[in-house]
């Protein structure tokens, strides 16, 4: 090119030279006769455009930093999805309808911007067309012929497009473990002494401790094995299963100050064969004196060395007030001591007491609690925090020791039947014992100081911890600010796409700072892209269209320009600035060579098989999207995803990508509608000058659908709105596939590893701890051991042999790495008492003794009838503390009735008491239990296989006749609430106090005896069930499997989104309308010889016309926009049209073409 240019070189005279008006006023003047800038190329438009981006990188960076400072940028829900993914989406949409315009400008201005330089070649100029071409091709060929700012523009549509398919990427909901967010926390109690009372500190407590060290029972919320803790709840965070609540608490801890001590003085004990404690069995007949540096005591008697024939060890704890000269309070003493043998005779080998005074501290603690159950996750106490000494009022060491030495006591009939574990300890205290239960220790342990103290503390510790919780606190509601730790659904910003985000952004900003330089303006006196701007600046160039005048084809229109050079230049006339588009030929020899093909050819603005698939492609989407979908609704999802990488980013992009096609060829459809419209008008003949200053393609697609249907451009309109929809498009597709955790069901099988035992029946001498087990289920709302629940309990399964039917295979979770746990449903046998309980007619009631004489008692009599002949557990004694109150309510529970014939093992009497003879206010029943076996639904965790819920199908009840149901009331706790005018032994103060399932008022109501046989049964069930899950159980006769469903949470599925299938699928018909419309309902065929969208093309329909007549356009019109020219009546009373007239000229012209009998 540069060779041809330097041959051509002497032709070109002084025009070699960039022409450009010297006399063109600064820009800032108001001046008709300024070159022609469009507004979306003003450089402060531009500007703008760079600070956007600048702005939208920044944005995106801050974000993203935000994000990863605080794992996600808020916590959301998946119904939310749409507003995060839809919103960048759509801004980002937004910009590019815009940026399609600087790129619409670069490519109708380079042609004139490159004449405006210098003289070029028609290929370099009048016909060169950038707009037809799909515009990666434009921009390459813009690249070669350095027509930088076409190549720039349509790189910063292909950038904005890129960003786009990005942007739907950019955030996503994950999964986030959250640490230490700030939160408001409620404590529920406080450390107050207002609620306690030595008379109501009963045995729960200690056997708290029991539950938790035997049992593995949780501890009581608000305690742990040496604490007690004020109680806390999140009062506003949205809870999950696995939320951790941290606050700052008081917290309670007990101490001792202790000393050793030594054995003063003892009596000698003697071994009676014959006594009636049975043989081998030492009396109760001793007196212990001991003594430490700050305390001695009086004799007292020590009962508690029960021993056998043989040398044996013994511990326990006493608590004894200090007599000494100068001594006061009270102390507690752990002792331990060897006794040995000698004939009839024994003594006290060795004694190791340790004196005790109880003190507490009240101090400030870190604690975080499971929110879902109240269970401790980490405690610790806070070094840098004062303590407080014995610092609730009310409650000191004589305190203690007297809750703690009751505790003791009503936890000693039940934990004296658990064994010590070693034979060679003959005697252990309670304390000891739940010590024991705890952590096992052997009798050397007992005399090695250290470790002895260690026990004691230990215990006392634990024991103290659970007697502050339950008697030194009383309710309250105080808010204070805490912490909370939970994996929430956050919104995360992807780093894959901030970066590529980021990196266009970059690259946008260098675009638009290059166009700055080389933007094509200043190169037309007017807009050129309406056929009325092409006329004004053709009305000056008649050698141009001198030309060009009677071109039927493309052929002979390169011909007649070929060897040419062409120039934009303005120049001065009669004073006057003019316009015009001049043409150097070599030598001046601008005569026009004769046509070689003299036949007209049609240009087609787009192929058929553009259209074909512009119209299939949606339909073919639409399918696939609504097979998908119904895939993914009966499926739970398309398929598992078992990776967190760059897969994620499949479902995201390609999507968007296969939408970004539907657009390019959509928008190729509404690009033929556009450049045809202002020449379909001209066709039909009769147009007015508003189709000559028609142009579609310099509009924003919203403002030209508006325009088209208020002209009834209808097909126009249709294939406008088949634009404006394909952004819809991006922005729904952006939240189509999601990843959730779901929830897929799945049929398995699972073997039990025992069976129940139809004629089984408890051991005697029950040594399981079941009652115990029993008594604080329902007095602490300790968790219910495995296999049981509520009333139930059930087979005992083996997870190991948990096979999922589907492959017949062992069952595997989907994602391993899940905390979350699977759910199996099965319908399994379990076994349930029912106490079949009737009214005791008030007859069968009577008062063998009242309180009189100093008496506070009374003492009823229950008579079953002549069949049962019972000789012991016929009466029951009602103990008050204020026997003269005007009545006493009460409620008493025996199954110890011993008897021969037909009596009921079980009876209740309730009602009010007087201090007379009357027992009109007593009422009663007698029950018979038996064990039924039912069929329950029951869902249990996996793994762990833990009872979340039973629900008992009643028509499936089948009595198990030959079980015998055991009584527990000998190994009952002593669990009080007779204060006042109340009496309530521990079975009725379980109910009404723990339970809740009854009040005063049903015990009053003779009408309410039916609520209180359901309460009792209810109580009843709970505390056998954990009789039955020791002793109702028996090796299986065969393996049988029980058939369930497991619901697995843990896998993460890849779900299609109803809502974006259903958008996509609207907007795709929407837009398959739209084309079809578009499509048959635009004339392509025979409307233009020649592509108009390159100059010269434009030129061959207006060369020859009555349109360029200067009669038509005065002086200086080419300097008019269309609004200037419609004030000044230019095209006033004229119509035109396009066709052929008089069948030697085929374009555009004023008034109605001839008729012909054909266009070709």
């Amino acid at each position: 090119m540069d060779a041809e240019q330097n041959q051509r070189k002497p032709f070109l005279s002084s025009m070699d030279r960039p022409i450009s008006d010297n006399n063109e006023k600064p820009r800032g003047a108001k001046d008709q006769f300024q070159m022609w800038t469009p507004i979306i190329l003003h450089p402060f438009v531009l500007i703008a455009f760079a600070i956007l981006f600048a702005i939208f990188l920044a944005v995106t960076e801050v974000l993203y930093q935000y994000s990863n400072k605080h794992q996600g940028l808020s916590t959301s829900d998946q119904k939310y999805h749409y507003l995060w993914t839809y919103a960048p989406t759509a801004v980002f949409l937004i910009v590019a309808g815009f940026w399609g315009q600087v790129e619409y400008r670069s490519k109708q201005l380079a042609p004139w911007h490159s004449m405006n330089q210098r003289l070029r070649p028609a290929s370099q100029s009048l016909l060169l067309d950038y707009i037809t071409p799909w515009n990666v091709i434009s921009m390459f060929r813009s690249m070669k012929n350095k027509h930088w700012a076409v190549g720039l523009s349509v790189l910063g549509s292909l950038l904005i497009t890129l960003l786009t398919v990005f942007s739907t990427g950019l955030f996503m909901l994950d999964s986030v473990r959250l640490q230490n967010i700030p939160t408001t926390l409620k404590a529920s109690a406080q450390f107050n002494s207002g609620g306690y009372d030595s008379k109501m500190v009963d045995g729960v407590p200690a056997l708290s401790v029991a539950g938790a060290g035997r049992f593995n029972l949780s501890y009581p919320t608000g305690t742990t094995d040496q604490y007690a803790f004020s109680p806390f709840n999140a009062s506003n965070t949205d809870l999950g299963t696995n939320t951790v609540i941290t606050g700052k608490v008081d917290l309670f801890s007990a101490h001792l100050e202790c000393e050793q001590g030594k054995l003063a003085n003892w009596t000698t004990y003697d071994i009676t064969a014959d006594g009636t404690s049975g043989p081998g069995f030492l009396q109760p007949s001793s007196d212990l004196t001991l003594s430490s540096p700050s305390c001695s005591t009086n004799p007292f008697q020590a009962s508690l060395f029960a021993i056998p024939s043989h040398n044996s060890t013994a511990a326990d704890v006493f608590f004894e007030n200090c007599t000494g000269n100068g001594q006061t309070g009270s102390r507690i003493i752990f002792a331990s001591a060897r006794l040995w043998t000698a004939g009839p005779k024994y003594a006290i080998s060795d004694m190791y007491p340790v004196f005790c005074k109880p003190t507490y501290t009240i101090s400030k603690g870190l604690i975080s609690l499971f929110a879902s159950n109240q269970s401790v996750a980490r405690l610790l106490p806070l070094a840098n925090e004062t303590s407080r000494s014995n610092a609730i009022p009310g409650i000191g060491s004589s305190e203690i020791i007297a809750s703690l030495n009751s505790s003791l006591v009503g936890a000693e009939k039940p934990v004296s039947l658990f064994p010590t574990g070693n034979t060679s300890i003959s005697h252990l205290g309670t304390l000891y014992r739940l010590a024991n239960m705890s952590s096992p220790f052997d009798a050397e342990s007992l005399f090695e100081p250290s470790s002895f103290q260690n026990i004691s503390i230990g215990a006392y510790q634990s024991i103290v911890a659970q007697i502050a919780r339950q008697h030194f606190m009383t309710p309250a509601d105080s808010q204070f600010t805490g912490t909370y730790s939970a994996t929430k659904q956050r919104l995360m910003v992807r780093e894959l796409s901030v970066r590529a985000m980021e990196a266009i952004l970059a690259a946008l900003i260098l675009v638009v700072a290059v166009m700055l330089v080389c933007r094509p303006v200043r190169s037309t006196p007017r807009d050129p892209g309406p056929l009325s701007g092409l006329a004004a600046i053709l009305s000056r160039s008649s050698h141009l269209t001198d030309r060009l005048d009677g071109t039927l084809n493309k052929k002979n229109m390169k011909a007649r320009l070929t060897g040419g050079l062409y120039v934009g230049e303005v120049t001065n006339q009669n004073g006057e600035k003019t316009f015009r588009i001049e043409t150097k030929y070599p030598g001046n020899n601008d005569s026009q060579p004769a046509d070689t093909d003299v036949t007209i050819s049609w240009w087609h603005s787009i192929s058929r098989w553009w259209q074909i698939v512009s119209i299939l492609l949606p339909i073919l989407i639409i399918a696939g999207l609504e097979a998908a979908y119904q895939e993914s609704h009966r499926h739970d999802g398309l398929g598992n995803i078992t990776s967190d990488g760059y897969i994620q980013y499949v479902w995201v992009y390609i999507p968007a990508l296969v939408m970004l096609l539907v657009r390019i060829f959509t928008n190729g459809i509404h690009s033929s509608s556009m450049i045809l419209q202002p020449y379909l008008e001209l066709k039909r003949g009769a147009a007015t000058a508003s189709s000559l200053m028609e142009n579609h393609l310099s509009k924003i697609t919203l403002y030209s659908f508006c325009c088209a249907l208020f002209k009834k451009q209808f097909v126009l309109a249709a294939s406008a709105l088949s634009v404006i929809i394909a952004p819809i498009l991006t922005i729904a597709v952006s939240g189509l596939y999601s990843t959730q955790d779901a929830t897929v069901s799945r049929p398995v099988s699972i073997m039990a590893s025992d069976s129940f035992n139809e004629y089984g029946g408890p051991a005697h001498g029950d040594e399981t701890g079941s009652p115990l087990i029993g008594s604080l289920i329902v007095a602490r709302n300790m968790s219910y051991p495995a296999w049981t629940h509520g009333e139930l309990i059930t087979p005992i399964l083996r997870e190991d042999t948990l096979t999922d039917l589907d492959g017949d295979i062992p069952y595997q979770p989907s994602n391993k790495t899940s905390d979350d746990s699977a759910l199996l449903h099965l319908t399994i046998p379990a076994l349930r008492v029912n106490a079949n309980c009737t009214a005791l007619p008030r007859e069968k009631i009577s008062l063998k003794q009242f309180p009189a004489g100093g008496s506070s008692k009374w003492e009823l009599q229950m008579h079953f009838g002549p069949d049962c002949r019972a000789y012991s557990g016929t009466t029951m004694t009602v103990q008050s503390d204020n026997p003269n109150a005007t009545q006493t309510v009460f409620g008493q529970f025996t199954d110890y009735i011993a008897f021969f014939g037909d009596c009921p093992p079980m009876a209740v009497l309730y009602g009010t008491l007087t201090p007379n003879n009357s027992t009109s206010g007593v009422h009663g029943f007698t029950c018979k239990p038996y064990v039924n076996q039912v069929e329950a639904n029951a869902t249990f965790a996996y793994p762990g296989l833990q009872i979340q819920s039973m629900t008992v199908d009643e028509s499936t009840m089948k009595p198990f006749p030959g079980f015998t149901v055991p009584g527990f009331t000998s190994s009952m706790p002593n669990i009080t609430n007779s204060a006042g005018n109340k009496a309530f032994d521990s079975f009725f103060s379980i109910m009404m106090s723990n339970q809740g399932t009854l009040n005063t008022s049903d015990i009053v109501n003779p009408d309410a005896m039916s609520s209180v046989i359901n309460a009792t049964q209810h109580l009843y069930r709970v505390l056998i069930a954990q009789y039955l899950n020791v002793d109702a159980r028996t090796a299986p006769t065969a393996s049988i499997p029980y058939n369930g469903t497991l619901s697995d949470p843990t896998r993460v599925r890849l779900v299609q989104s109803e809502i974006s299938t259903r958008i996509l699928e609207g907007c795709l018909a929407a837009m398959t309308i739209c084309s079809l419309i578009a499509v048959f309902g635009t004339r392509t065929r025979k409307i233009l010889p020649i592509n108009p969208c390159s100059i010269a093309g434009a030129t061959t329909l207006l060369a020859g016309s009555d349109i360029l007549k200067s009669d038509i356009f005065p002086p200086g019109s080419e300097w008019y926009n269309d609004k200037e020219m419609t004030r000044r009546g230019i095209f006033n009373g004229l119509i035109f049209g396009l066709g052929w007239w008089d069948r030697k000229r085929y374009g555009i012209d004023i008034g109605k073409p001839a008729e012909t009998l054909s266009d070709g």
